[in-house]
């Protein structure tokens, strides 16, 4: 008999936390015996004393062991958790899966919760749920044990604090219900899906759909063997909620590299314009901060909608966007950031500081703080700088040095002046004011790569489109943040109130690739946006990869060629689909030595520079790191992977005090982890000389599987 086997997303997490062995034995048993679990060797068993009489023991090895869920009535088991076999027994006595009565939606449910909040004897009248009845939260979905704990929510603080305790349908439904949506409108479709979903096809309940994932989904296989361009607009049915969610204010979506934000945010942007905002007149704009990637979401949404909806869908990335209203209004378009103005703005630095005598700060620090704290919070005024918390800056500043600075940025906005040149955070502000008055008329906005926008693009944002129903939806990751600095959403007045959502399964990059690509990252604390600690937990890979990750040092530059130039012809000896592979380094100088050398051997390559990548162009892709952000391709070639290139020797050498160094090197391990997360299959990184200190950190940790010459 066929069974289906299924995992759910809990279980995802709890195999991520598995050491390496243990991983690839999970992959295989469940791609080697998904019509059998209980074959020979695996020792299905009912499990005594536990929270379910469903409840099931699947050995994994001597040590450790899978709980799952048996469901008789639809030949289904569900795998749960997974530990060393102490630990799994002992959470399968405090666990229940079952599928809820109102609503047919399973539910993992802890029989002896704990929460984050003091629970109270009796329901407060300040709750946040305090005009709901029981049975109304019961038809939501609420299990009778967690009663208790939802009627002690005061905020929606409380109730985000507690997600990993409440099952994730009740989450949601209560988030919606805490933000603003009508107890009646959930009521009503829970009840109609509940009823359309009878017992023979519960498990295409969507939210069923939603918390399950199966490595043998005949779609996800489908979607692991298909062309790139396939991928680039790839939905699973557990990121459709975002994209169909009702939203009474900002939606926040956070995710690793590989778990689908830009795919998220592209389907969000078809929903919105095909379903949500229909009238010829509706616009939905969609700004990045990468000008390649604004290319590539455009051509895939020309691929995904009707050419009437394709046209109401406004791609841009938001330095370009400014330019462009900025010119409308009459106000200076022409950017320090773009081409000569460039050279400009390092005139107008040069003669701003050289009107000051005895300056007691460096040339590099006076730039730097003009960006991170008087352009990025929008300062105008002496007073206001006087006045305003350097935090995190590191090097204190005396009032009498605040005085000397600003007399420096105002003789630097003068040159601008004079030169009809615009400085970007300026701009900004200023557009931010005239929309406030005159918003450009959008019906909503979708931002990718939030963690990259600075606080003067976000306050632009806000001001772009006004709070209301499907505003905005902003996804971003500040484990890839490479460009600015840390910026928390409400401060910009963007408030997420409950509408926060998470992507926690990598759809692209082998599991070996991203366990490899997250130590890069380990013991270095990041944000969630909004102010406060983000997490890898449970971020995890359903492709096991065709091999580890390939780490090769060389003494010298001619040596690492040599090997590169070997090993692409390892991956594509005829030289026919050398589009699939693409090699990135830190600095535009590399990219230019490495583009010579390999034409010199007669192998075609194609640099991509801010067009869009067009694959019928033939030859290895190059790109710098910068620019391959946002993009993926089947074999990634990390060259160069140098002491005097990650990080680049010359921002250490600016570095002011250890605060700003650090940033640096968690800058540069931002960079590198981008990089390598865009490896769809294979990831070869490659140095010589001095190998950089991110990449040693990661070899000494002693990478299982990972090949190191």
């Amino acid at each position: 008999m066929q069974i289906n086997l299924v995992q759910t997303n809990p279980f995802w997490a709890a195999v991520d936390r598995l050491p390496s062995a243990q991983k690839a034995k999970i992959i295989r048993f469940l791609r080697q015996h998904p019509a059998n679990p209980r074959s020979s060797g695996f020792n299905f068993e009912k499990i005594q004393m536990s929270g379910s009489d469903k409840m099931r023991s699947i050995r994994l090895d001597q040590k450790y062991r899978i709980i799952a869920h048996q469901e008789k009535t639809n030949n289904t088991i569900t795998c749960l958790h997974v530990d060393v076999h102490n630990a799994v027994y002992a959470w399968a006595q405090t666990h229940r899966f079952e599928k809820n009565e109102h609503t047919s939606v399973y539910q993992t449910i802890l029989v002896s919760e704990s929460s984050d909040i003091t629970p109270t004897e009796a329901a407060t009248k300040k709750g946040l749920f305090h005009k709901y009845r029981d049975r109304q939260l019961l038809r939501l979905g609420v299990p009778t044990e967690q009663l208790n704990l939802v009627r002690n929510f005061r905020t929606i603080n409380d109730l985000d604090r507690n997600d990993h305790i409440l099952p994730d349908d009740v989450w949601v439904v209560l988030s919606d219900l805490a933000s603003g949506t009508p107890y009646e409108n959930l009521e009503r479709e829970i009840t109609a899906r509940a009823k359309e979903y009878s017992d023979h096809n519960v498990l295409d309940h969507p939210e069923n759909k939603r918390q399950f994932v199966s490595i043998t989904d005949e779609d996800l296989q489908k979607m692991i063997d298909a062309p790139l361009s396939e991928w680039r607009i790839y939905l699973h049915p557990s990121q459709d909620r975002i994209v169909k969610m009702r939203a009474n204010g900002p939606i926040r979506v956070l995710g690793g590299a590989g778990t689908g934000k830009t795919v998220v945010a592209m389907h969000r942007a078809h929903y919105l314009a095909s379903t949500v905002f229909t009238k010829k007149e509706d616009r939905i704009l969609f700004l990045v901060f990468n000008t390649n990637l604004a290319a590539d979401i455009s051509a895939n949404l020309k691929r995904m909608c009707t050419p009437d909806v394709y046209e109401r869908i406004d791609v841009d990335n938001v330095d370009s966007w400014v330019v462009k209203q900025a010119g409308k209004l009459g106000l200076p378009n022409r950017m320090t950031y773009f081409g000569s103005k460039q050279e400009l703005d390092k005139e107008a630095w040069k003669m701003a500081i050289d009107k000051q005598d005895d300056l007691p700060f460096s040339e590099h620090f006076i730039p730097d703080e003009f960006d991170a704290v008087v352009a990025a919070e929008g300062l105008q005024s002496l007073n206001q700088y006087l006045r305003v918390s350097r935090r995190g800056r590191g090097k204190g500043l005396t009032r009498t040095a605040r005085r000397q600075l600003w007399t420096v940025f105002e003789a630097y906005r003068g040159e601008l002046k004079r030169h009809n040149i615009g400085e970007p955070s300026d701009v900004k502000y200023q557009l931010a004011e005239e929309f406030r008055i005159s918003p450009p008329g959008y019906r909503s906005v979708v931002v990718d790569e939030a963690q990259d926008m600075s606080k003067a693009a976000l306050r632009m944002i806000r001001a772009i489109m006004p709070e209301g129903p499907n505003d905005l939806l902003l996804a971003g990751d500040a484990h890839q943040r490479i460009y600015g600095r840390k910026v928390v959403l409400s401060h910009c007045n963007i408030y997420i109130r409950g509408r926060s959502r998470r992507l926690r399964i990598n759809y692209r990059t082998p599991e070996c690739v991203r366990d490899w690509a997250i130590r890069i990252l380990q013991g270095i604390p990041y944000d969630d946006l909004n102010g406060h600690m983000d997490t890898m937990k449970g971020y995890t890979s359903l492709i096991q990869g065709e091999k580890p990750p390939t780490v090769q040092h060389f003494n010298t530059n001619q040596e690492e060629l040599e090997g590169i130039i070997g090993h692409i012809k390892n991956l594509n000896g005829n030289h026919k689909d050398l589009h699939h592979i693409c090699l990135v380094a830190p600095s535009r100088d590399a990219v230019n030595r490495y583009e010579g050398a390999l034409m010199a051997t007669g192998i075609k390559v194609h640099q991509l520079k801010k067009n869009n990548d067009n694959p019928s162009i033939p030859g290895v892709r190059l790109a710098t790191m910068h620019r391959v952000k946002g993009l993926e391709y089947d074999h990634i070639i990390v060259a160069s992977a140098n002491k005097n290139q990650l990080p680049l020797p010359g921002a250490l050498r600016s570095a002011e005090d250890e605060v700003e160094k650090q940033e640096i090197f968690r800058k540069a391990r931002s960079l590198l982890y981008v990089a390598c997360t865009r490896a769809r299959k294979s990831l070869f990184i490659s140095s010589y000389g001095n190998q950089s200190k991110l990449v040693r950190d990661v070899i000494d940790n002693k990478i299982e599987g990972c090949s190191v010459t």
